[in-house]
């Protein structure tokens, strides 16, 4: 049975696309969201900020022939004739692309709501997610080390999504999340070091105790102190999760179909080629049971799946709207597009709409931001290698362990990497002193390509990664 949510979604939906058709569009699609969120956050010994929170949004694309205009906006009160008809102006003077359109009727999920135990009844209390972050934040003032709080923070939310297209899809899926962190001081004037700690999930069950929370986030800032700058080199590096989750990031951004279609990837030419190493494998699950990302159908109402993106180190299957896929597809043709090309652009265009129909384009990762759409990854993962990250550090004689990154040094069309950093050396296989203000330096090809995966992998972000070790990186300190 449907929420009171979802059927005013649905509804609103529905009379979106009436006023879109009414104002001239051939077809169209519309997204609509609603999230409820509350926090509480504390500092010292006292609730410093509770807010309870509606954000809404609404994103209408249209199409008239093979040109293409959005909208969006946040009030659901907006009026849905004056919105289409700004639209279906917009697209009438948008460029033609023969490419664009929405799914065919085989390409839409058509079955039930599926259901991947991320969805509960959220408990949005405000006074108990104010008693999360004061016990959390308790934790952590606990050690003795800890010298000062920059507050806890708990939170909760929900979220409904409802998408219908004029091709006749018309569905909508919930989600919840829970969240709590904390972040603390340690040391005194110029020794003082800030760390934090984290934790998300969709169930109130999943999400990790104060006691975890509170105690990691004073562990962690109780062992930076007395940081200092390092000596320059080449050294082994290991990334700790919750920054290996960056490398993770690059990677979906590199395997994004759009980027291949501008070719502004440094992988554009790599696909079917060895990247990493044979026992590395990266996978995109939307279907995860109690993932943040997970959802039946993309925002172009295609059915989702599960995609190897890299498959014993080889680069398998890219991230892929149905834009972009219908445009590689194309591409894909080789000396065919040559003869097409040399029949004009009329045929062309009659060409590139052959290509993307033969089943050769295959979405499923759309995801709209605004009025854009664009591939997106859902669960994003590296798989778990066999050892842990004790084992990782035991056989380096001398190298580092980055425990935080700063800055944004990665050029993604060439795949140079510079970034600043903080950590630990290692030394004869064992974490020493704790270091800080160096900048590590090397390319993703040839990180990734002698990339070990520790086994330390927690599914609490939309992209995740076990601790991994890099060969080899250059290392500027003092």
């Amino acid at each position: 049975m449907m929420t009171a949510t979802e059927t005013m979604l649905a509804e609103l939906a529905q009379r979106c696309l009436e006023a879109a058709r009414r104002n001239g569009a051939d077809s169209a699609d519309v997204i609509l969201r609603r999230m409820d969120s509350t926090s509480a956050r504390c500092r010292q010994q006292k609730l410093e900020h509770s807010e309870q929170a509606t954000h809404q949004d609404l994103s209408l694309r249209v199409l008239c022939g093979k040109r293409q205009a959005g909208m969006s906006c946040a009030d659901f009160n907006i009026d849905l004739d004056e919105l289409s008809a700004r639209a279906v102006a917009l697209a009438r003077v948008a460029t033609e692309d023969p490419l664009l359109g929405l799914a065919d009727p085989e390409q839409l999920y058509n079955g039930p709501t599926e259901d991947f135990d991320n969805y509960e009844e959220v408990n949005a209390d405000p006074q108990f997610l104010a008693s999360l972050a004061l016990e959390t934040k308790h934790y952590a003032l606990d050690n003795k080390a800890i010298t000062n709080s920059e507050g806890a923070e708990a939170s909760a939310g929900s979220a409904c999504v409802h998408l219908a297209a004029t091709n006749g899809f018309a569905s909508s899926y919930k989600s919840s999340m829970y969240g709590l962190s904390a972040a603390v001081i340690a040391g005194t004037d110029d020794g003082m070091e800030v760390e934090w700690d984290s934790h998300r999930a969709t169930r109130r069950k999943l999400l990790k105790s104060a006691s975890i929370v509170g105690a990691k986030a004073a562990e962690r800032a109780a062992a930076r102190v007395g940081a200092t700058k390092p000596s320059s080199g080449k050294f082994p590096l290991i990334f700790e999760a919750r920054v290996a989750r960056s490398l993770l990031s690059c990677l979906a951004s590199a395997v994004n179909g759009r980027s291949h279609v501008k070719r502004t990837s440094f992988l554009t030419e790599s696909l079917g080629k060895k990247i990493f190493a044979d026992t590395i494998n990266v996978i995109d699950d939307p279907h995860m049971r109690f993932g943040l990302g997970s959802r039946a159908f993309d925002d172009e109402g295609v059915a989702t799946r599960r995609t190897d993106i890299i498959r014993n180190g080889v680069f398998t299957e890219r991230l892929m709207d149905l834009a972009s896929a219908r445009a590689l597809a194309y591409e894909s043709q080789g000396p065919e597009k040559g003869r097409h090309e040399s029949r004009g652009r009329a045929s062309e265009g009659r060409a590139r709409q052959e290509h993307a129909s033969q089943g050769r384009a295959r979405g499923g990762h759309a995801r709209r931001s605004g009025s854009a759409l664009a591939p997106a990854s859902s669960n994003f993962y590296l798989q778990k290698g066999s050892l842990e990250l004790s084992a990782l550090i035991a056989d380096i004689e001398d190298g580092f362990l980055i425990t935080s990154l700063m800055g944004m040094g990665v050029d993604l069309a060439s795949g140079n990497y510079s970034q600043g950093a903080g950590g630990f050396r290692i030394r004869s296989g064992r974490l020493a002193e704790p270091v800080k203000e160096l900048t590590i330096a090397s390319s993703l090809q040839d990180m990734f390509l002698t990339l070990e995966a520790g086994s330390d992998l927690e599914f609490d972000s939309r992209v995740s990664a076990p601790s991994i070790r890099i060969e080899s990186m250059t290392v500027s300190g003092r």
